[in-house]
């Protein structure tokens, strides 16, 4: 023989309204609190003044990146002039050295 027990609960009847309702107020209630709370952490915190230092750092890479730019221009027109008067001094030389 075999022994099967069944426990039965027997369930209160819900609105089918209120339920919801309720559990979506609850919900937004610890939302809105939780949202109130970040909200006075982010009031705490310097984002303009870190806004402007970062503005600011970008206006120096800037320069910065335009004075090398400046620069790197003139280093290759150098390098292609002493490109130029080297290969003019090879040919010299290879001339002189074909006529002897």
């Amino acid at each position: 023989m075999i022994d099967i027990g069944v426990d039965i609960i027997y369930l209160e009847p819900v609105s089918a309204v209120a339920s919801p309702t309720a559990a979506v107020v609850g919900t937004l209630a610890q939302h809105g609190e939780a949202i109130r709370g970040i909200h006075g952490n982010l009031l705490g915190v310097p984002i303009q003044e870190e806004i402007i230092a970062l503005r600011f750092r970008v206006d120096i890479a800037k320069a910065e990146n335009a004075s090398m730019r400046a620069r790197i221009k003139p280093m290759e027109a150098v390098e292609k002039v002493t490109r130029t008067h080297e290969r003019l001094a090879r040919i010299g030389i290879e001339q002189q050295l074909a006529a002897v």
